[in-house]
């Protein structure tokens, strides 16, 4: 598809997945913000926001990096999980290896750490 394609149509999907990701994004922004504020006491319109504005912006590639590497882990997990299920040998054995690599991807993409220890807890 060129630049400009006038006879390119939006597809139904495509709107209501922007539209979700829209209200979204709003309602945790709406939520961020107001947490903010009670937190910081106060407008951010008037306070020093360029500090702060760095701070973040430093943070978004340290949160995707690690999101990134414990997606991996995850999938390593998995990927034992899968290749034991194509190999049984020792059913008992099998069985438990194949648990704990579910449990440990379940607990990596649900809190954050194959330990399953949640954010606050640790």
């Amino acid at each position: 598809m060129s630049k400009q394609d006038d006879n390119y149509v939006v597809s139904p999907e495509a709107i209501n997945h922007a539209n979700y990701l829209s209200n979204k994004i709003a309602q945790r922004c709406e939520a961020k913000y107001l947490k903010g504020d009670k937190e910081h006491r106060g407008s951010l319109s008037r306070k020093m926001t360029l500090p702060h504005a760095l701070d973040e912006a430093l943070d978004l590639p340290i949160y995707l990096i690690t999101l990134e590497d414990n997606i991996d882990e995850a999938i390593r997990h998995l990927r034992i999980a899968e290749g034991v299920l194509h190999g049984w040998s020792d059913m008992i054995e099998q069985c438990a290896l194949v648990s704990n690599a579910v449990t440990q991807a379940l607990n990596i993409l649900t809190v954050g750490n194959p330990e399953g220890v949640p954010e606050e807890e640790r």
